[in-house]
């Protein structure tokens, strides 16, 4: 852009804690000047404090991520967590998260949450991809807890699209026991989802990718291995609560991990989101997934319960669903075993 002698660019600038700003830099100069701060209002907020976190699994890889500190933090004290997959980007201003559906950072955090968005392990397309996302998560815990900033035995976690998939491996095949979980629109890597997705885009795509992280195809003696490693064959030995979340186009693909629980009287959650995006961008329904996922973890890690009169039917459920947990000889005794690889 030119004004007089001089030659502008037009960038944005924003961070972890700087929310962004629309700036124009005199190239000659090197001087900026704000062209437009679009969450101006924000300056009169509090929000929670957010750094990036590294840590070592045990195969020697390192994590990267970000840890969002609850408002008013105590050294000394251990909170909730609630680890947010599905990516992170030191660079960006991201309040919920990674995405704005399921994702509820800065919410939870100023409620007394310590939240760890997680960047996805870069192995993919194979059986070795979920194996490794539980490796990373299970020592973000291990290092948070050590560090005595949280408490291991209140624990949450959120699937969303592909991340669905390691939420639900985690549960039947990790070694962490959450005390709740949830998984918003997205791949399970089950049966009744390979059987929906034929003829997707006229080559099986998404059928191929789902072979391809099994490791074989859900036929003959390949059904064996899905047996093993998908988590839909393997759903007894789930007694986390979790939240499953659908929009209405894509019920069905969400309704084996829902179903199974039913079947095995577990406690699970079936809820569908008015909408037809999968990245949500109306705010009433960011509103609407992001508040799902503040009272679910809330109720679960804090024993809270927002006081608003309209959520009391959701509380009822929920209510019933604890009581399942404290009956004798509740669920099974959970497998020691390493993930699947």
């Amino acid at each position: 852009m030119l004004s007089g002698t001089s030659t502008y660019s037009v960038s944005v600038k924003q961070g972890l804690n700087e929310p962004p700003l629309l700036l124009a830099t005199d190239l000659r100069t090197q001087k900026s000047r704000v062209l437009w701060s679009p969450n101006a209002w924000i300056s009169s907020i509090r929000l929670a404090s957010v750094s990036v976190y590294k840590w070592w699994d045990k195969t020697g890889r390192e994590w990267v991520g970000g840890l969002y500190m609850p408002l008013d933090y105590v050294p000394g004290t251990r909170y909730p967590l609630v680890i947010q997959t599905h990516g992170f980007d030191e660079h960006l201003f991201a309040p919920s998260g990674s995405f704005p559906t399921a994702f509820a950072a800065q919410e939870l955090a100023s409620a007394g949450v310590v939240v760890l968005q997680v960047r996805d392990c870069p192995i993919r397309g194979t059986p070795e991809e979920v194996s490794c996302q539980i490796a990373g998560y299970e020592a973000a815990i291990e290092k948070l807890s050590g560090d005595g900033v949280v408490d291991r035995d209140r624990i949450g976690i959120v699937g969303f699209s592909r991340t669905c998939y390691y939420v639900l491996a985690a549960l039947t095949a990790g070694t962490l026991q959450f005390k709740a979980a949830s998984v918003t629109d997205g791949v399970d890597e089950g049966y009744l989802q390979y059987m929906l997705d034929v003829d997707e885009d006229g080559q099986n795509a998404i059928a191929h990718e789902a072979d391809a992280m099994i490791g074989a195809r859900p036929f003959g003696d390949g059904l064996l291995k899905w047996f093993e490693r998908s988590p839909l064959f393997n759903m007894d030995r789930v007694n986390t609560p979790l939240q499953v979340v659908a929009t209405p186009d894509g019920l069905l693909q969400m309704w084996e991990p829902y179903a199974a629980l039913r079947y095995l009287n577990r406690p699970v959650d079936l809820l569908i989101l008015n909408s037809d995006e999968h990245v949500l961008s109306k705010p009433s329904e960011r509103l609407a997934s992001q508040g799902l996922t503040v009272d679910w973890y809330r109720y679960w890690l804090q024993d809270y319960r927002d006081p608003d009169p309209d959520k009391s039917r959701q509380y009822d459920r929920w209510d019933g669903m604890r009581l399942q947990t404290e009956l004798p000889g509740f669920g099974v005794t959970r497998s020691s075993s390493a993930a699947p690889n």
